[in-house]
């Protein structure tokens, strides 16, 4: 009788101890992010490194990327990936509370590593809808939820995070804790426009402007590009009548001195404008017989870029030398989802359709590593420029004395 009861309260308290340590390492079995596995291939006649994923990311479908503070961000049809230059390590970071199976569609990052995140949820067999916006912080690895509503794009203005719909701008104050509206102010011509893409300067917002659907034709009337003027808000609208080379515009990319768009439409093309003189020029059309696509342009100082169907194309800026990429080159896929630049290259996100009914049969990441770049333009070598000068500064300090010093004593 009294081992009986010795037994059961041994057991009772094993329970209870197990029952503790499951309760303690649960946060942790659900918030531990994923080592991805991996297949790198390098091909040194393009300079393309591929990551190809494996295991159960094998046939994600990827969407954008951004490079950012020694880090780059995928979006995936099955979450968010993180990849750390320094470590190496590939990781599917574990998503917000009530978005497990969510895909990471929108992406964007600022110069002070945060992170904003627009994720998908199923709410039917083959319906995606917005389950937010949310903010995450890579160091603490917690997310926080800031807008319920979806988006045409998310993009950083400093410390303020703007978020472009069909319903105008909402923008968000991180350290203030504060949002307010502008869709009031958007130009009534484009109310009722598809919005597309924007970008950000210290003097602006700028927007490409899909148009208005035309049925039974794949074209688009009432797009263009639309400047927002900061403090003053202020917009002015751009055309085909104003010097773009079609109306409908699906991405644009630039800074204060240049914006370049990018048309989508089966007569695709590239519009360059110079802001100081406030004058667009057609740069290119597909009657150069040269495959020009209708998204994701990333332009810097020596290249612009964009993406269609088939692969990359690469204009040399001065002369429109262009230079295709493909699969056969060394992308993990012809069907690019999302470019970046920075960290020392061109990031390209890419999947491959099957063709038949598996869908996707290979996807992944590939870095472009210029083979023409000064080392000059090396991102390292720029963050730590200032140091760099001071050494040599008294390195050159200190040779001059020990050589006054020395014909001191010869004298």
């Amino acid at each position: 009788m009294i081992r009986s009861t010795l037994d059961r309260t041994l057991i009772n308290r094993v329970s209870r101890l197990a029952g503790f340590c499951i309760f303690l390492i649960m946060p942790g079995l659900v918030l531990a992010d994923q080592i991805i596995e991996l297949e790198q291939k390098q091909v040194d006649s393009s300079g393309i490194s591929a990551f190809y994923f494996q295991g159960e990311m094998r046939n994600a479908q990827t969407y954008e990327i951004v490079a950012t503070e020694g880090v780059v961000w995928v979006g995936t049809n099955k979450g968010l990936v993180r990849y750390d230059l320094t470590s190496k390590q590939w990781l599917l970071v574990s998503p917000p509370a009530g978005v497990e199976q969510g895909v990471a569609y929108q992406l964007a990052a600022n110069e002070a590593g945060q992170l904003a995140v627009e994720y998908l949820v199923w709410t039917g067999a083959d319906r995606l809808n917005s389950a937010g916006i949310f903010l995450f912080d890579d160091v603490k690895k917690y997310w926080v939820k800031i807008q319920d509503r979806g988006s045409s794009d998310i993009q950083w203005r400093g410390r303020e995070l703007w978020v472009l719909s069909r319903s105008g701008i909402s923008i968000y104050d991180i350290d203030a804790g504060k949002a307010w509206d502008i869709q009031k102010d958007l130009p009534s011509l484009y109310r009722r426009s598809s919005l597309g893409k924007l970008i950000t300067d210290d003097y602006g917002v700028w927007i490409a402007v899909t148009g208005r659907p035309i049925a039974l034709t794949g074209r688009f009337e009432k797009g263009g590009v639309i400047h927002l003027q900061l403090p003053e808000i202020r917009w002015k609208s751009y055309d085909y009548e104003t010097g773009l080379a079609q109306d409908a515009v699906s991405d644009i990319a630039g800074d204060y001195q240049q914006i370049v768009a990018v048309h989508g439409q089966a007569d695709s093309g590239i519009s360059l404008l110079d802001v100081r003189q406030d004058v667009w020029r057609t740069l290119m059309t597909s009657a150069n017989d040269i495959p020009l696509g209708g998204r994701l342009v990333v332009q810097d100082e020596k290249y612009i870029w964009t993406a269609y169907s088939g692969g990359l194309t690469r204009l040399q800026r001065g002369n429109n030398q262009a230079t295709q990429y493909t699969s056969e080159d060394g992308l993990p896929g012809n069907v690019i989802s999302g470019m970046a630049s920075g960290l020392s290259g061109l990031w390209v996100a890419a999947f491959d359709y099957s063709g038949d009914e598996q869908g996707i049969s290979y996807s992944g990441v590939a870095k472009l590593v210029m083979t023409d770049a000064s080392p000059w333009e090396d991102p390292v070598l720029q963050k730590y420029w200032p140091v760099i000068m001071l050494v040599l500064i008294l390195l050159s300090a200190m040779l001059l004395l020990r050589k006054r010093k020395h014909d001191r004593r010869t004298r």
